[in-house]
């Protein structure tokens, strides 16, 4: 007998389906990938357990042996429960949701939504099921929206219904887009600009200029808005003139700084002095200013004169009487100049006007002679040929900042039009007042009247209040569609395609949806201050503020959400896929979005003035990083893995408080300060950046644009750092503070005090 090989006989066995291996039974390291053999599970060590029995693991999918249940992942006697879902998971029934949760020992599906909000479908992913939009975005078929583009219509087009082109009227559309400030930034709301506005000029509802508080005018022509002057340090205008239909008009400011509008160019004019203008006015041969220093200025021909009036205050106002030659100059304690100008040098005497306020603003009409002064306590006086008497306004008491009018042929009578600070028009016609009316705006500079039959009103952070069909008892609208909120906005949060939500003080929540801004506070109401914002979808959004306020916006209604855990002023919220985090004094309150429960961690002992919250996340949206920053160069990165554990970061040497932290795409950190410093973290690293200018005003807001990252904060600072360097993205772009921003598909939008929205086109 012949003995086979050892080769062989290996060659043989394995032929026959018989193999040798070390790994997948218990005790055994777990196979590829790992893999265990039946009864067996790969665990610690990389090294199969038994599974199944009592007190053992479950196995795969759950399973126990035959009389034994799995009850909180262990394999137990004389327990069967009637469900063996996975806690946290959800599922869709009847277009509602229903999720696993522990009932006892046991886990059991319980409805979590009843049924999903109209125009909502319950959608399952993976393990998850929501309520998802059928038509995201859609509008309501119908309606009219006052969008970034203009007016439109939502129409029936398909499954879901669409905007369509709406016919706007062109004398005086409705739905205006904002100004244009450079090649990439605009005003969205409100519009056209979010600065102040102090003045308005021209003779025509379609083509027109408003000055802002900071000098900038801009113009309106049957399309965009342009800036046509930016403001000189030192020559700041403050009051525009608009002299034959607007074919040349005229700017009066600082430093005796006089600038003239023909041929479409602005220049400068020489008016040899350097005492600040107040006011300009102008007919169709000459133009006058009223000085600070007491004088009038006349433009004869291209020259301009200075002529003592013989008054020692500041002019506030000024207006002329073609017909009779005649300038009229105000100024404190009812103070009133006329001056003769047929001839000149002009003659100039002190009139009686029967008043001791401050005198704001003139008008005067040229068909009756007639003059109208306004001031303060709702002051107005009329002067009629030679002399002024006092018109009682019965319940105005707040300054009159404005005057206007018109002369009404058919009365022969002149049509008077007064504005006051805190948003009382009053209209006089006929020798009587006929209309006081209460515009839902305060803050008023203004009066324009284009015409005998449309209104104008300025007034702070772009507002342009108009009425057309002036005895029509018509509301006052705002140009452009009505603001939708006037209160400071903190933060806003994207989820995607132009959608966006903002939240600011006394419970504002607003809502940008197909282009148009609207107040989205349904459900809960609140009027804590909200300063922070964050979504993690469209049907779950995240406000907090102050009381401890929480927030959770689901399908259209807000709820709260976290009650009685804290009474702590919260200042920011973050989350990634897993956790939820909102920012409190000492307290930092985490949500497990599993479970849907709160919990409250401590913040390190002696940690006070925490305001900001900054999350480095990876590429599927899990937390990597949660860094807190605040007082005194505080920074403290909180532990992921369930120890509560506080890290605190480098140190800056001089304390300063931060406002900001977010991270770069590179993941360095950048904080942003109180007194207008911004520093880098890079590993163990705290390096101040060179930010340009001197300026001390904070910045309150950092945002991430890809790998450009911008700061945002006091006095309209809008700062962008590309590659290592900071520079200025637009100076003087408004007075109104900027305090958030969000990157999103439509753009870079970034909110501020008043509702103000600017957006990187």
């Amino acid at each position: 007998m012949r003995t086979l090989p050892l080769l062989v006989v290996m060659s043989l066995l394995g032929c026959s389906g018989i193999t040798s291996k070390l790994c997948g039974a218990p005790g055994q390291p777990c196979c590829a990938e790992s893999a265990c053999d039946p009864g067996a599970l790969c665990g610690a060590g990389e090294l199969c357990e038994a599974c199944g029995a009592e007190a053992q693991r479950c196995c795969a999918q759950d399973s126990c042996a035959e009389t034994l249940s799995c009850v909180g992942g262990a394999c137990v006697m004389g327990l069967s429960c009637e469900v063996n879902c996975t806690l946290g998971s959800s599922r869709c029934l009847n277009n509602g949701v229903e999720t696993c949760v522990a009932v006892g020992v046991c886990p059991a599906w319980r409805s979590t939504v009843a049924l999903c909000p109209t125009g909502s479908v319950c959608t399952v992913a993976g393990s998850t099921a929501d309520c998802v939009e059928s038509c995201p975005g859609a509008c309501t078929p119908d309606t009219q929206l006052c969008t970034t583009e203009g007016l439109r219509r939502c129409v029936a087009s398909g499954t879901c219904p669409s905007l369509a082109a709406a016919p706007d009227d062109s004398d005086v559309p409705q739905c205006i887009t904002g100004a244009v400030i450079n090649a990439e930034l605009a005003w969205e709301s409100p519009t056209p600009v979010g600065s102040d506005l102090v003045d308005i000029a021209g003779e025509l509802t379609a083509s027109y200029w408003v000055l802002d508080e900071l000098g900038n005018i801009v113009r309106y022509a049957l399309g965009p808005w342009e800036y046509e002057v930016r403001p000189t340090p030192g020559k700041r205008m403050r009051r525009l003139a608009s002299c034959g239909l607007g074919s040349y008009l005229f700017a009066a400011g600082e430093g005796g700084t006089v600038l003239r509008r023909s041929g479409g160019a602005w220049t400068e004019e020489n008016v040899g002095t350097s005492a600040a203008l107040a006011d300009i006015a102008c007919d169709s041969t000459r133009a006058y200013a009223a000085g600070e220093d007491g004088k009038l200025y006349v433009r004869d021909g291209s020259t301009w004169t200075g002529y003592a009036t013989g008054a020692t205050v500041a002019f506030t106002g000024i207006t002329t009487l073609f017909s009779q030659q005649q300038v009229f100059l105000s100024g404190p304690g009812g103070t009133i100049v006329k001056c003769d100008v047929a001839v000149l040098p002009a003659t100039c005497a002190a009139e009686s006007s029967g008043t001791t306020a401050k005198l704001n603003a003139l008008w005067g009409d040229t068909f009756t002679n007639q003059v109208f002064a306004v001031g303060e306590g709702g002051t107005l006086v009329r002067r009629d040929a030679v002399s002024w008497q006092v018109v009682p306004l019965t319940g105005v008491t707040d300054g009159l900042v404005g005057v206007t009018g018109w002369y009404d042929a058919s009365i022969d009578s002149a049509v008077v039009v007064a504005i006051s600070r805190g948003g009382t028009a009053v209209i006089r016609r006929n020798a009587m007042v006929e209309e006081i009316v209460q515009l839902p705006d305060t803050g008023l500079t203004n009066a324009w009247a284009p015409n005998e039959n449309t209104l104008v009103f300025t007034g702070q952070r772009g507002a342009l209040w108009f009425r057309n069909g002036l005895f029509s008892q018509a509301p006052f609208v705002a140009r452009g569609g009505r603001k939708p909120v006037t209160a400071d906005l903190n933060a806003v949060t994207s989820v995607g395609g132009g959608r966006l939500f903002a939240v600011g003080d006394n419970g504002a929540r607003v809502r940008r949806q197909n282009g148009a801004w609207n107040v989205d506070a349904l459900g809960a109401q609140t009027t804590a201050a909200l300063r922070g914002v964050a979504a993690r979808s469209a049907g779950e959004v995240y406000a907090v503020g102050t009381g401890g306020t929480v927030l959770v916006r689901r399908w259209g209604t807000w709820v709260a959400e976290a009650q009685g855990l804290t009474t702590q002023a919260l200042s920011a919220v973050v989350l990634d896929t897993q956790h939820v985090w909102a920012l409190g004094e000492t307290q930092l309150l985490e949500k497990d979005l599993a479970s849907g429960t709160w919990r409250v961690v401590a913040l390190p002992a002696g940690t006070s003035y925490v305001t900001s919250l900054a999350l480095r996340k990876d590429a599927a949206g899990k937390a990597l990083e949660l860094v807190i920053a605040g007082h005194q160069c505080t920074t403290l990165s909180f532990a992921l893995d369930g120890t509560d554990a506080f890290s605190p970061g480098p140190s800056c040497g001089v304390r300063f408080d931060f406002n900001a932290a977010a991270f770069m795409s590179s993941g360095d950190l950048v904080l942003a300060s109180e007194t207008g410093t911004i520093h880098r973290r890079t590993g163990a690293t705290l390096t101040l950046e060179n930010v340009p200018g001197l300026s001390l005003d904070a910045f309150y807001g950092l945002v991430v644009d890809g790998s450009t990252m911008w700061a945002v904060g006091a006095g309209g600072r809008l700062l962008r750092r590309v590659a290592t360097s900071w520079s200025e993205a637009a100076p003087e772009v408004g007075s109104s503070a900027f305090f958030a921003g969000v990157k999103d598909e439509e753009g870079l939008f970034i909110v501020g005090s008043g509702g103000t929205v600017l957006r990187r086109l």
